[in-house]
């Protein structure tokens, strides 16, 4: 899943702007290791993190970090030259999609003894753990939520049947009562296990066609009978701010954009059937160590300070990095929206790395789209089941 892009801070790698070389040490004193991170940022942005970077060497002189600057837009070729090379930076940032291919080749070490994880939403160091390590520092996190036109709902809805019910009036003719992509896992896990879906069974075999999976997908088709389908983000805000639907589901890294649209605009957690509280999807962003770097210790420190506890527990999303927000001093607790993301955040569960679920989330994606178009629920869970054995290289029984 391509997300996160709108957070900021896109750090890379780049050939032949490796590693810093280390100092030579003035006779008994001995150099402190110098730290490199490679960033793509720019503007407002640069700034945020150059002032970072001087605090850091007031407060901790016992390393020295380095920033290369990577144009965003070279990140994965660049990547692949610096590490073939030998050439790449001790530190950087990376979504959390990228965390299994990285382990795999090699190129990043876990993390697990080198900060405090207590300090982090438990979401957000899920979202970052691979093969049962955490792989990342957290840097920024983000979550589901509803966004909802005042003129056509002036209140946000207080459960998924009420969202129904208000939507139902709206809808004439082609206008959706939602708009947002309901085949996105990370947009409808939450309701996924508010009905009680499942991707496996205690005994690690698939449940797509379980009654809690079932279920779900007739909370979908009940959706699409309010013209609710797979918009994707540009269209749910273009249907949001022409007052042409009274719902939408986005991602909090989208916060900035909608706010863009207008006042008429409120946020809200997606509601659960019954009001039961969602236990969401949580994506993230983290700084990794380079696993031939020579000071991983010093690295993990400087990942620490830049994503500092205060600044990823209050993160609201707005228009540069929590890190850049937090040495500008603005102080991201008065965002209307900061107490809500962070709710959401304390209360989610890590979006999934592992590669046995994320094997099964497409052929939910298609259960979907199928009921979209009209199948029955129960038989596009069991077309879902269908495809999920083999994928897993089991027999179906």
């Amino acid at each position: 899943m391509k997300r996160l892009f709108v957070l900021g801070l896109i750090f890379a790698l780049l050939a032949g702007c490796g590693r810093a070389p280390q100092p030579q040490p003035q006779q008994g004193t001995p150099a402190p290791p110098v730290i490199t991170l490679w960033h793509s940022c720019q503007g407002p942005a640069l700034a945020g993190v150059e002032k970072a970077q001087q605090e850091l060497a007031q407060t901790n002189p016992s390393f020295m970090l380095q920033l290369v600057y990577v144009p965003a837009d070279q990140f994965f070729t660049r990547l692949a030259q610096a590490q073939a090379a030998d050439k790449g930076p001790d530190l950087f940032l990376v979504p959390r999609e990228k965390i299994p291919e990285l382990f795999t080749a090699g190129e990043i070490q876990p993390l697990n003894r080198l900060f405090e994880t207590g300090a982090y939403f438990p979401s957000a160091v899920q979202a970052l753990s691979f093969n049962g390590s955490v792989m990342g520092v957290p840097e920024s996190v983000t979550v589901p939520i509803l966004a909802y036109n005042k003129d056509l709902s002036p209140n946000p809805p207080s459960s998924l049947e009420q969202m129904l019910t208000q939507a139902g009036k709206v809808v004439k003719g082609t206008t959706p009562g939602l708009g947002g992509d309901l085949s996105d896992p990370f947009l409808t896990g939450g309701l996924f296990k508010a009905y009680g879906g499942s991707f496996y069974t205690p005994d690690q075999l698939p449940s797509l066609n379980s009654a809690g999976s079932i279920a779900f997908l007739q909370g979908i088709a009940a959706l699409a009978g309010i013209k609710a389908g797979l918009y994707d983000p540009k269209a749910s805000q273009a249907l949001l701010a022409a007052g042409a639907t009274p719902f939408g589901l986005l991602d909090s890294s989208q916060l900035s954009a909608y706010k863009s649209l207008g006042k008429n605009l409120g946020y809200a957690p997606i509601p659960g059937p019954g009001g039961k509280p969602l236990q969401n999807y949580v994506e993230a962003k983290g700084f990794v160590i380079a696993a031939d770097t020579g000071f991983p210790k010093q690295a993990a420190a400087a990942a620490v300070f830049l994503s500092s506890p205060g600044v990823v527990t209050l993160y609201a999303p707005g228009d540069y990095p929590a890190v850049t927000a937090a040495y500008e001093q603005k102080p991201l607790q008065a965002d209307s929206n900061a107490q809500m993301v962070k709710s959401i955040a304390a209360s989610g569960a890590g979006y999934p790395l592992d590669s046995r679920t994320n094997l099964l989330m497409p052929f939910l994606s298609q259960a979907v789209k199928d009921v979209l178009a009209n199948t029955d629920p129960a038989t596009a869970a069991q077309n879902a089941q269908n495809k999920a054995y083999p994928a897993l290289g089991l027999k179906q029984p």
